[in-house]
């Protein structure tokens, strides 16, 4: 040890933050890319089903009804 920084810590210090960080982003992005492709992309709810459709647009109609 010793109170002052040297050259040695320097360059160990800006390579741990030039090279090495950047490779671990870089891990990071292709495990989480990775993951979404394996995954199947975004996840979302299903499509809504016919009767579910249906069901909306009457709802909607009804609202728009009583509106008037």
């Amino acid at each position: 040890g010793g109170g002052a920084v040297g050259q040695a810590t320097l360059i160990r210090f800006y390579v741990g933050h030039v090279i090495l960080l950047p490779l671990a982003g870089a891990l990071l992005m292709a495990v989480h890319f990775w993951r979404i492709r394996k995954d199947g992309g975004e996840a979302g709810p299903p499509p809504p089903s016919r009767r579910e459709l249906e069901a909306r647009e009457a709802n909607g109609r009804q609202t728009v009804d009583v509106a008037r």
